[in-house]
């Protein structure tokens, strides 16, 4: 029983270590040609070759994923009309939280198989390798093995701490979300008032003077047309901005 009650107790704790040192990582999956958002694209976090965690995108393309500090491969996959989309970046995860927009590329499809070769050009026999099935995420845990007098003690201590870590969590998530909000809508008002301080100019130009990336600043004019703020006009191979009077 004595056992038992300690193994709760510490996993509780590790939970509880577990958030307070890792930071969000949030973004948006594109896909890289149409600069469009992907829908329902599986995000997964490796560390050193392992499994750590994985998320998916929602209808908008938006993801979240919690991680440790540490240097992460973040691999991202997604299938749409029997057509592949990857990518893969390599971050450093620190103290803050970090946003991380994904541009998915089409995957080239392989020429032909290796049991499609002839057997002539080998010196024996030939095998093909066989796909194994991706192992699930590798979670280390090390438990505490301090005795303890006073175990119902220790449950009430753990669950104030799973309940500090719900609502710490809770109120993390009603942050990210206002603020991602709020950084839309000022990144609207920055790209319109150099629209409308040019009269003129081009899309590229948006991007140079603001930093923003080409699918970023994409996503903003076509919403801005959408409130019929703005209008585009293809001019050779160029877009053309104006402030919609």
């Amino acid at each position: 029983m004595k056992n038992a009650n300690m193994l709760t107790f510490s996993i509780g704790i590790l939970f509880l270590f577990s958030f307070a040192t890792s930071a969000q990582i949030s973004g948006t999956t594109y896909d890289w040609i149409e600069e469009t958002p992907l829908d329902f694209t599986i995000i997964k976090a490796y560390f050193e070759e392992n499994l750590v965690g994985q998320t998916v995108s929602d209808k908008n393309g938006f993801y979240s994923l919690s991680l440790a500090k540490g240097q992460y491969t973040i691999k991202a996959e997604h299938t749409q009309n029997n057509t592949k989309y990857y990518t893969d970046e390599n971050i450093t995860v620190l103290e803050n939280d970090l946003i991380l927009d994904l541009l998915l590329m089409e995957e080239i499809p392989e020429m032909f198989a290796l049991e499609d070769l002839p057997e002539e050009i080998f010196s024996e026999t030939y095998t093909t390798g066989s796909i194994e099935l991706e192992e699930e995420p590798i979670i280390t845990t090390t438990l505490i093995t301090k005795p303890s007098e006073n175990w119902t003690l220790q449950i009430a201590a753990t669950l104030i701490l799973l309940l500090v870590a719900l609502f710490l969590i809770t109120k993390k998530q009603l942050f990210n979300k206002k603020q991602k909000t709020n950084s839309i809508e000022l990144s609207e008002d920055t790209v319109l008032s150099i629209i409308k301080e040019k009269n003129q100019c081009l899309q590229s130009d948006i991007v140079e003077k603001t930093g923003f990336s080409e699918a970023k600043v994409s996503l903003i004019i076509k919403s801005l047309i959408e409130q019929n703020k703005i209008q585009k006009q293809k001019i050779c191979r160029n877009n053309v901005l104006s402030p919609k009077k």
